[in-house]
């Protein structure tokens, strides 16, 4: 067996080990080490996104969703409860990433960043995956309709994924330093339920505070998911510039605040 060693090693190959060790244990960290503890990347989204399905299947919340306009509840549901559990868990797990790892920050090969990154990709990846399975055995089974622009739902799912991990990076960081964005984070949470444009079309808004709706990125987020799931069916506002550009920015004043704070632990541990 030929071995390689430490110093043949290049510092992309480093970097893919210390992000691929730190994501197995954080698997074995929040699952355990059984298979069934793997498989619960998959179910535990899975199981969120259907709890809700379901609570919208109740007869007094049928009325406040698009059934009249020719939408599936059930991919209405799917498409707009995915991003908004991804970037509001992203800011959950990455607040409590130094927190969860102080014994490993010894490590000389061993950055903050790394696990903030190793976490968030865990995420995303249960995230996508749980979205991919749902959305495949609803087609399947014949619950929802096939998408009708593919790259585009991809495109808007791509573009979630990038904004989750500067939102997340961005507010988790100052969510694990200081108590009053904290308190910000849990009131801000709830109100991303009503703002973020997951359970309504902004063209259904009424014309004046369309334009303040806009102005939110996950709106349109939002608007881009459901023109690439129900095409040309009820008319979109999205800008996929405008969220680029936030997207862009959240990422870097991410980065920039794993910098300032990556040389000291987080003042609420």
């Amino acid at each position: 067996m030929i071995s390689t060693s430490k110093s043949s090693m290049t510092p992309i190959t480093i970097q893919y080990q210390v992000i691929k060790a730190l994501i197995l244990r954080e698997i074995i960290t929040r699952w355990g080490r059984n298979n069934i503890g793997f498989l619960w990347i998959f179910c535990e989204q899975l199981l969120v996104m259907l709890s809700f399905w379901l609570l919208y299947y109740v007869h007094s919340f049928r009325d406040l969703t698009y059934v009249g306009y020719g939408i599936s509840l059930t991919a209405f549901v799917l498409i707009g409860h995915a991003p908004l559990m991804l970037y509001r868990n992203s800011v959950n797990l990455l607040s409590n990433a130094i927190k969860s790892n102080t014994a490993l920050l010894h490590h000389r090969n061993l950055r903050p960043l790394d696990f903030y990154v190793a976490r968030f990709i865990l995420e995303a990846v249960g995230n996508t995956a749980s979205l991919v399975l749902l959305m495949f055995f609803c087609i399947l089974f014949g619950f929802i309709p096939a998408p009708r622009d593919p790259i585009t739902l991809i495109f808007a799912w791509a573009l979630f994924l990038w904004f989750s991990f500067g939102f997340g990076l961005s507010i988790g960081i100052l969510v694990a330093q200081y108590i009053t964005a904290s308190i910000i984070w849990r009131f801000f949470s709830v109100a991303l339920i009503i703002i973020s444009g997951a359970y309504f079309y902004v063209i259904f808004l009424p014309p004046e505070y369309q334009k303040y709706a806009l102005m939110l990125p996950m709106v349109n987020g939002s608007e881009m998911m459901k023109h690439g799931y129900f095409g040309e069916h009820i008319k979109t506002f999205e800008d996929p510039s405008y969220f680029a550009i936030w997207c862009l920015v959240l990422n870097f004043i991410g980065l920039m605040l794993a910098k300032i704070y990556g040389t000291k632990l987080p003042q609420r541990l």
